[in-house]
């Protein structure tokens, strides 16, 4: 990213863009900070159906596509910039533990039956999903439309919670597990 592009893109002059960002990383790391801004009141959200929880995770996916070249690069820049690292592990942390408590709070409620180490991995293995879903939507997916391939992430998370839901609310899931796409069909 060069200052010269990023200033043609918004249609105002170089100096301008420099003003604000004195260096690359203060863009880097304002982008960074957009993209959370974004994303923070997705994670206040206190889910009470697998479908709340569900629509926090596209909406949150949805703010990574429309960031994607942010996200994307992002073990790059964490390795890069001192600041991004630190701006980013901050992130994770308040990310994570927001998870686990949403997740907390459908066991809560019955929805899932599942102890505090289940819910850690059950994070873990969500984070994984969103780190690098946009590496594989770029090398596998990239001629479906972005909504479908964010579907078909949704239902891998929806497949991740499914063996932990109660027996009652299984079939909560079940509309979200059809939103499978096959790499085979690409």
């Amino acid at each position: 990213v060069k200052f010269r592009g990023v200033a043609q893109k918004l249609g105002i002059s170089p100096g301008n863009v420099s003003y604000h960002f004195a260096k690359r990383e203060d863009l880097i790391v304002g982008l960074a900070a957009e993209l959370s801004t974004r994303n923070a009141p997705l994670g206040e959200l206190v889910p009470t159906t697998f479908a709340d929880l569900l629509e926090r995770y596209r909406r949150t996916l949805q703010h990574q596509y429309e960031h994607r070249g942010l996200v994307v690069a992002l073990p790059h820049l964490v390795s890069t910039y001192p600041a991004m690292r630190r701006a980013y592990r901050q992130t994770e942390a308040t990310r994570m533990a927001q998870q686990r408590t949403q997740l907390a709070q459908l066991r809560d409620v019955g929805l899932i039956d599942a102890d505090d180490t289940t819910l850690d991995r059950l994070v873990a293995h969500i984070a994984l999903v969103a780190r690098f879903w946009l590496a594989e939507y770029q090398t596998t997916f990239d001629r479906w439309p972005v909504d479908e391939v964010i579907s078909h992430y949704i239902s891998l998370i929806a497949g991740l919670l499914l063996p932990y839901a109660s027996r009652e609310r299984r079939s909560d899931l079940d509309h979200f597990l059809d939103g499978q796409i096959h790499p085979t069909r690409t």
